[in-house]
């Protein structure tokens, strides 16, 4: 009797993978990137003819074929300038990473510029990457840049490592408002993009989760559990993570100034534990603001 049980139960459990896996692997043949996308297809969902799923795959075919040099995908560049006011922040994101790879298309410029004051953290920091690349692009390509490119140069490229220095240094978490906070991860824990970090209980009893809003680490805890605070006040301390500070890293290495050689020197010292490319990396900027 046992055994038949255990069989059934075998069964049950064989059964429930198996439509998983199925489920699982039709959900990505819907948006595999690596499918083929026309032209048509592409510019129906940046017109907004599909899911966020479809628009993130249009905007991957159009990257990769900016990438490749494929000048026809500049016909689809106005439709990307109303998805930088899209609701979805990955969406905003990437939007961003394709403008970032067009670096000679000047009325990009300045739209990355607004997306270095987007709410979310990750669109600034894309977004400045971004900057950084149009600024250096303006700089290397140009045989005699006039004083207009010389300026614009000097503009983007400060917004952009205003934003890129702060992936360099603890990220504050701030409270989304008033209430008792509860369930607050420790220091030391590893952080993951849309993780909760805390629960906080308002007065009227309703619950509201603090989302971590990028990847990372908790570095420091600033309030202790089923302590009373009010929004706007600081909960947590984050280090953002090896990726990020990678790209900022890369991101200085091109508009970086020499004042910023100390605070990118700090990684070298052992600031944040990073990984040995990324500490690679922080070397290579820092000798090159070091030299400038």
């Amino acid at each position: 009797m046992a055994d038949s049980k255990d069989r059934s139960q075998t069964r049950g459990i064989t059964v429930f993978l198996v439509v998983t896996l199925l489920t699982t692997a039709l959900i990505w043949r819907g948006c595999w990137y690596g499918s083929p996308l026309s032209d048509t297809e592409i510019e129906t969902y940046l017109e907004g003819g599909g899911d966020l799923g479809d628009i993130h795959k249009a905007l991957n075919k159009i990257d990769e074929r900016l990438v490749r040099g494929d000048s026809s995908v500049e016909k689809f560049f106005p439709l990307l300038v109303p998805l930088c006011e899209h609701e979805d922040a990955n969406t905003r994101k990437a939007v961003a990473w394709v403008m970032s790879d067009a670096e000679l298309h000047n009325p990009f410029r300045v739209h990355l510029l607004k997306l270095t004051r987007d709410p979310n953290i990750l669109v600034r920091l894309q977004a400045a990457l971004g900057l950084a690349r149009h600024t250096h692009a303006l700089g290397i390509r140009s045989e005699n840049p006039s004083k207009e490119d010389m300026s614009q140069a000097a503009s983007l490229g400060t917004a952009s490592r205003d934003v890129l220095l702060t992936a360099l240094d603890r990220i504050p978490i701030e409270a989304p408002s008033d209430g008792k906070i509860s369930d607050m991860l420790r220091k030391g824990e590893p952080l993951i993009t849309g993780m909760r970090l805390a629960r906080i209980q308002s007065g009227d009893g309703s619950l509201h989760e603090v989302l971590s809003p990028l990847d990372g680490k908790v570095v420091r805890t600033e309030v202790t559990p089923n302590q009373v605070i009010s929004r706007g006040d600081v909960i947590l301390q984050v280090q953002p993570g090896d990726a990020i500070i990678r790209n900022a890293l890369v991101g200085l290495y091109m508009v970086g100034k020499a004042e910023d050689a100390p605070i990118v020197r700090r990684l070298v010292d052992g600031h944040f534990e990073v990984s040995e490319e990324t500490l690679d990396q922080a070397r290579q900027t820092a000798r090159r603001l070091e030299n400038l």
